[in-house]
């Protein structure tokens, strides 16, 4: 394929490690390995189930997962109002429509746990991520989004042994 060719070509060539982002819930996981890279880097809403084979093939294959795991973007505000005692805002850190550190993290263990991997696997080969780039978001959205990642990256890492 053209694909195939192109990675061919470059493989020559390259230098550094290659992570490829796909936006797409049917990510050709296998032609990425092929083409040779390092990581895949996915929306984990987006994953469907069909897809579970193609992903544990590839990391079977040594190839590294980033999961986007938080929105790209701030979740829109419903407006002013009172904080009330179950707001995550005051529980966790996070704006009001962030998922919170255990939601953040349970899809990931989930995933890891239907492909039959062990636990301590998943913080040698697994990144969390915003689900996209962050383009469209204030600094402090990016700020508080990526911290979330590395909280709940270090709940993940904390519980697997």
């Amino acid at each position: 394929t053209v694909i195939d060719a192109a990675a061919g070509a470059a493989a020559g060539e390259a230098t550094g490690t290659t992570i490829v982002h796909c936006c797409a819930a049917d990510v050709p996981y296998g032609v990425l390995r092929r083409a040779g890279a390092a990581a895949v880097s996915v929306d984990l809403s987006l994953l469907p189930e069909r897809a579970h084979d193609a992903v544990g093939e590839i990391v079977d294959a040594g190839v590294g997962l980033f999961l986007g795991v938080v929105p790209a973007v701030e979740p829109a505000s419903p407006g002013p109002r009172r904080a009330r005692r179950g707001d995550r805002a005051r529980l966790d850190g996070g704006p009001p429509g962030l998922p919170g550190l255990k939601e953040t993290a349970a899809p990931v263990r989930d995933l890891w746990r239907r492909l039959g991997f062990a636990a301590e696997r998943l913080p040698e080969q697994v990144v969390l991520t915003p689900a996209c780039g962050l383009a469209g978001a204030s600094p402090g959205y990016v700020r508080t989004a990526l911290a979330r990642c590395r909280e709940a990256a270090r709940m993940l890492y904390e519980t697997a042994g």
